[in-house]
């Protein structure tokens, strides 16, 4: 038979109307943000679905993070072993250590420049009152004035002493366990569970409403804050995740909540969800 060009004309339509029906069906997920209107009538499929179930989405988000990926129970166990315990012990002691040690400078220039006026008049007005109920409390002027170089002297003393000096090691030790128990009883109570899912749920939705981005909601200084601590932490913190992902049980929870947090958002989706589950399938997403 000879070759004919008119062969390939169906199979090139039948290919080419697949091609923009995903692509259709993928934008109209996405898109328009916001809903469109023709004579005060909203026009149907506007906004897309994604904007206009995103409200779900955020609590499905946050319910996800708070029931699966960072449970008290998890949080409990990492807490309860010696391994994490006696690196956190290090840590505590190497940071503390690095603190104590480090040329901050004069203690107004650590403020950002926008808020020092605000902090300089505090000062003045702590110092203000403080000397007033000094002064009121012992009636005597003369021991006010003798007070002041006994304070900045000690302060000075004290701050310039190295810190295991302040704690023994069981002193130390009875410190964490301290802190362990109080964080195991803060985590384990179900209104932190609640408290940190409505905490994302609710900056998920106000990034959603006033169509902001994460870098709008911080101050220069404290994104320069956080890049120079990302910096600084991201390789020992990249062993970390590394090591996580190594263990087959971290990446089944993973998948897993990825997965249920899925399944969730598509069967809200109601008579889309059909359409979307072919483009969001769980199982592919595990």
């Amino acid at each position: 038979m000879p070759f004919s060009p008119s062969l390939l004309a169906p199979p090139l339509v039948g290919a080419f109307i697949g091609y923009m029906t995903n692509h259709i069906a993928i934008r109209m997920l996405f898109r328009p943000l916001k809903p469109w209107r023709l004579f005060g009538l909203r026009l149907p499929l506007t906004p897309g679905v994604i904007p206009a179930k995103r409200h779900e989405l955020a609590v499905n988000i946050g319910e996800m993070v708070g029931s699966h990926l960072l449970t008290s129970a998890d949080i409990k166990r990492a807490l309860g072993e010696e391994g994490f315990q006696a690196e956190l012990d290090t840590l505590v002691q190497t940071k503390v250590d690095d603190l104590l040690h480090r040329e901050l400078g004069p203690l107004p220039s650590l403020v950002p420049e926008k808020f020092r006026s605000y902090f300089q008049a505090g000062v003045k007005i702590l110092r203000w009152r403080t000397l007033k109920l000094l002064h009121a409390h012992l009636d005597s002027a003369s021991f006010a004035e003798n007070i002041v170089p006994v304070v900045v002297d000690g302060l000075d003393e004290l701050l310039g002493r190295n810190a295991e000096k302040f704690l023994t090691p069981e002193d130390r030790k009875q410190l964490f366990i301290f802190l362990q128990e109080s964080l195991e009883k803060l985590l384990a109570d179900q209104r932190t569970e609640v408290a940190v899912r409505e905490a994302i749920a609710s900056l998920f939705r106000k990034i959603d409403e006033e169509n902001l981005s994460v870098t709008d909601l911080l101050s220069p200084e404290i994104k320069e804050l956080i890049v120079n601590l990302v910096e600084e932490e991201a390789p020992e913190l990249l062993q970390k995740v590394a090591a996580l992902l190594r263990d087959a049980e971290a990446r089944t929870k993973i998948a897993r909540g990825l997965a249920g947090a899925a399944g969730s958002f598509i069967g809200s989706m109601g008579p889309m969800a059909a359409m979307i589950g072919a483009f969001l399938d769980p199982d592919l997403i595990a």
